[in-house]
């Protein structure tokens, strides 16, 4: 059929410019939204990253543990995670995997300076009487002590040799952080046995510094090593004051009580390896058996560790 050219146009002409943004506005996030909702906020965080529910878990068994004193600990504004402990340094770089790392027996070759000698005699002559006392009990000879108080916190001499981490901020880190180090719930049992360590004493337990994993004193005992191995050298005079292992003479029978309860005896194999159960390095080992021969005036036929001797 022809079109008929005549016929009055009567459509609506809509202006180009409305078109394009009603055609925006259809592709526009808030097109395919439901009315009144928001739209979610991307998440922070993993699920596997919050930390909450586990803190709560680790409060609730102080508070349970402890009681009033437990309390006091949690609401302390110092008990806090420190997530800075597991950042890398500031400006630092990443250090590329080394095929050939430095021998770990270089870390102890200090051990044999002149220096660590004259200190390890001045501490030998100034607890005399704490050593005699422990050989003559533990059966360790005081130059097997010396040299562990020698390589965990050279005596002590210096505050930052004893650690730089408040302990209790450190294992409640680890606890919620890394809640399996070692074994399942080590970190948390650590931080149960150090609090109660301190329940009923005068000192602060947040002032209390140590190592990484919460080793704390001169001899650098974990929280429940503490419990099971510390010893006071006096106990006997009926004293019931727990020991003090920021003090020489507990530090001394602590450690010959450590290694007497690992198998001290008279092999050198027994050495070996009730000094391998103190710390699971066996360069560690062989230095504190060379340093106590060393000490001593001995010159083994065979040394273990083999370092570089300064002249005397």
């Amino acid at each position: 059929m022809p079109c008929n050219t005549n016929q009055e146009d009567t459509s609506v002409k809509i202006p180009m410019p409305i078109v394009m943004l009603f055609v925006a506005l259809l592709a526009s996030p808030l097109a395919d939204a439901a009315p009144y909702t928001k739209r979610a906020p991307t998440p922070t965080y993993t699920a596997t990253l919050d930390l909450i529910p586990r803190e709560k878990l680790i409060v609730a068994h102080i508070k349970k543990r402890f009681g009033i004193y437990g309390a006091a600990i949690v609401n302390d504004k110092r008990f806090a995670i420190d997530p800075t402990m597991f950042q890398r340094p500031p400006h630092s770089k990443p250090v590329a995997p080394q095929h050939s790392p430095r021998p770990k027996r270089y870390d102890y070759d200090y051990v044999f300076s002149s220096w660590s000698k004259e200190q390890g005699r001045r501490f030998l002559e100034k607890n005399g009487a704490s050593l005699d006392y422990a050989e003559k009990k533990f059966g360790v000879p005081r130059e097997v002590i010396d040299g562990v108080l020698n390589i965990e916190t050279q005596w002590g001499q210096r505050p930052e040799s004893l650690g730089k981490w408040p302990v209790i901020v450190r294992l409640y880190t680890l606890a919620v952080m890394r809640p399996n180090l070692i074994e399942t719930d080590w970190p948390e049992r650590q931080l149960i046995a150090f609090l109660a360590i301190f329940q009923k004493s005068d000192t602060d337990p947040f002032l209390i510094k140590g190592s990484s994993t919460g080793a704390f004193g001169l001899p650098q005992f974990e929280p429940t090593s503490y419990d099971q191995l510390a010893v006071r050298c006096d106990n006997e005079k009926g004293e019931k004051e727990a020991p003090n292992l920021f003090n020489d003479t507990d530090a001394i029978c602590s450690i010959a009580n450590y290694l007497s309860r690992s198998k001290w005896d008279v092999s050198e194999e027994s050495h070996r390896r009730a000094l391998f159960a103190y710390n699971h390095d066996p360069f560690y080992v062989a230095a504190i058996m060379d340093y106590a021969d060393w000490l001593a005036g001995k010159k083994p036929k065979h040394p273990r560790y083999q370092p570089f001797h300064p002249k005397q």
